[in-house]
């Protein structure tokens, strides 16, 4: 046998090995979350960032074969419309009941940040980790078309810490 034959030969027999052992896997279960489903659907409201008020829409999804809440937000301020801030976060429910979540956005790896915490059906806690932030938000709903978004944390910056602390509420469109 020639170096092409047997190279052949073990491309072929990974291509099975692959096929039929992906094949044997089962996605697991649809995520179940009383929170999470409460989320879908389209909210507005309005909130300070950075001591600019602005509007913002979130828009929530389930994805992924039911296995993660997408969370899409898009908001302007109204002091600069023309400025567009945009972010995507992935959810989920973690092995101990409490939620994880990764949020990605137009600021690159600086909008990058990690959600771990606990979860009810009508409220999470959880802590938040990104570059330069360390904080808690937390979100609780007001019935089904309210939710109250707080945050509080520490922003540092060429070696100054600033604290930061917003409230925002969102009302079902």
């Amino acid at each position: 046998m020639n170096f092409k034959n047997i190279l052949t030969a073990a491309v072929f027999i990974f291509t099975i090995t692959f096929i039929s052992t992906a094949q044997e896997m089962t996605p697991p279960k649809p995520v179940e979350s009383a929170c999470f489903d409460k989320w879908v659907g389209t909210w507005v409201g309005e909130n300070e960032h950075g001591g600019m008020p602005g509007k913002q829409t979130i828009v929530c999804t389930w994805d992924l074969n039911h296995q993660f809440l997408v969370v899409n937000v898009t908001g302007t301020g109204d002091k600069n419309p023309d400025f567009v801030y945009k972010g995507t976060g992935y959810y989920t429910l973690d092995n101990s009941g409490g939620y994880i979540g990764y949020w990605f956005d137009i600021f690159g790896l600086a909008g990058l940040s990690e959600s771990k915490g606990k979860i009810t059906a009508s409220s999470l806690e959880g802590s938040v980790t990104a570059p330069g932030y360390t904080g808690v938000e937390t979100a609780v709903f007001n019935g089904d078309n309210e939710v109250t978004m707080t945050s509080k944390g520490t922003y540092e910056f060429n070696g100054q810490k600033m604290p930061i602390e917003m409230k925002s509420v969102y009302k079902r469109k």
